[in-house]
């Protein structure tokens, strides 16, 4: 969670430490933190490939293979494993809906186009190189002006 301190004057802190003005304080709760070692403790106790490179089923294993876990760790879940939509009284009640409104979106996408990346669909090779991820303050994304090739799939 990050924040930004808008008193014209700063915090103190009850230590004497002195925020001033603008600046932005992140920090997690502890509980939240718990709760993401554990669930790395389970993605790096598997014969999984590491946490560093695409594996797509990873969290449908964990759930096939952990007993307990069959209703765990799915996009929509709503515990301290992963807080995207909240968690407990207050989780978001339109997850539902927005997983199902991604899903639609991929797979008209899918079915629509042909997707690559770079200017001609090459993709990681001599040409062409996996766009940088864009840092701003907190926050990390994809390329804003990366390449992506779509056509039109004629079916």
């Amino acid at each position: 969670m990050s924040r930004v301190v808008t008193a014209k004057n700063g915090i103190t802190l009850s230590d004497g430490t002195k925020l001033p003005y603008n600046t932005m304080v992140g920090f997690a709760s502890p509980f939240y933190t718990t709760a993401k070692q554990n669930l790395n403790t389970v993605l790096t106790n598997t014969s999984q490939p590491p946490l560093t490179q695409f594996y797509p089923w990873r969290f449908s294993d964990i759930r096939s293979t952990h007993p307990g876990e069959e209703n765990r760790h799915l996009f929509v879940s709503s515990d301290a494993n992963d807080i995207t939509f909240g968690v407990g009284r207050h989780a978001c009640p339109g997850r539902f809906f927005a997983s199902n409104e991604i899903k639609v979106v991929l797979v008209e996408l899918l079915k629509r186009f042909d997707v690559g990346l770079g200017p001609e669909g090459e993709g990681e090779g001599e040409k062409y190189h996996r766009p940088k991820l864009v840092e701003h303050d907190t926050f990390y994304a994809p390329d804003p002006y990366a390449k992506i090739y779509l056509r039109n799939r004629n079916v």
